[in-house]
């Protein structure tokens, strides 16, 4: 269970700085 937790929050970052770059 904490593995998914981990796997999400990483998701949730990854998403946000590739977000952040397309933006850019």
């Amino acid at each position: 269970m904490l593995s998914l937790f981990i796997f999400v929050l990483a998701l949730f970052s990854v998403g946000s700085v590739f977000e952040n770059i397309k933006r850019d």
